[in-house]
């Protein structure tokens, strides 16, 4: 029984690392920051979203789950990219 939680850490810790070989970190002003193919700009987080649109976080999930900002999904992880959300600031600004 004791073997049982070592090889899960194993285990994941070798997800974890097939993770970060196929999803590069780059580096920008000395933090690591999440990227896809090497891109230097990285994907927003819910609460990102709606600190830069000051709304709750509940307004962002909503403004995601109704197609108005489009969205990456990564795993379990909801994400978007900077310039979807410069896209819908755009369009609310010309729509307002």
């Amino acid at each position: 029984m004791v073997a049982g939680p070592s090889i899960f850490v194993t285990m994941r810790s070798d997800s974890v690392e097939a993770m970060r070989r196929r999803m590069p970190q780059v580096t920008a002003q000395g933090k690591q920051t999440d990227a896809v193919g090497g891109a230097s700009r990285r994907l927003l987080r819910i609460e990102d979203i709606a600190d830069r649109l000051a709304v709750s976080r509940s307004m962002a999930w909503k403004l995601i789950a109704y197609g108005e900002l489009r969205s990456v999904r990564i795993g379990r992880a909801v994400r978007v990219r900077p310039e979807d959300l410069e896209e819908y600031v755009a369009g609310a600004v010309r729509e307002g």
